[in-house]
């Protein structure tokens, strides 16, 4: 997790990259295919159990691409990594509209 005045409390892996979602995106269901993984990074899941940081509700979970590889979700939203995004608590993704749908950090 990381607080923003701008953007409250948004979520970030564990070295403090920023999480997007999309809005094209169904539950458990990512459409962000073709040349969009190059830019929007699934975000693979990490070594261990997946866990939500204290006080935060919601759940993590992990769904299979079409490729066979994996991405975590956060309440059945899948969840990225963006390319524009040097350094952790960067934040460059928000409201983008790119691949036809508008990317947003990731809330609890």
């Amino acid at each position: 997790m990381a607080t923003s005045p701008s953007l409250g409390q948004y979520l970030t892996d564990s070295t403090g990259m920023t999480l997007y979602v999309f809005s094209e995106d169904t539950p458990d269901a990512s459409a962000c295919t073709d040349l969009c993984p190059n830019t929007w990074m699934p975000f693979q899941p990490p070594a261990g159990s997946l866990s939500v940081p204290a006080g935060v509700s919601g759940t993590l979970a992990v769904m299979t691409l079409p490729d066979g590889s994996q991405q975590v979700t956060y309440n059945h939203r899948p969840l990225y990594t963006f390319l524009g995004d040097a350094d952790p608590g960067d934040a460059e993704g928000q409201n983008i509209a790119s691949f036809g749908g508008t990317w947003t950090v990731a809330t609890p």
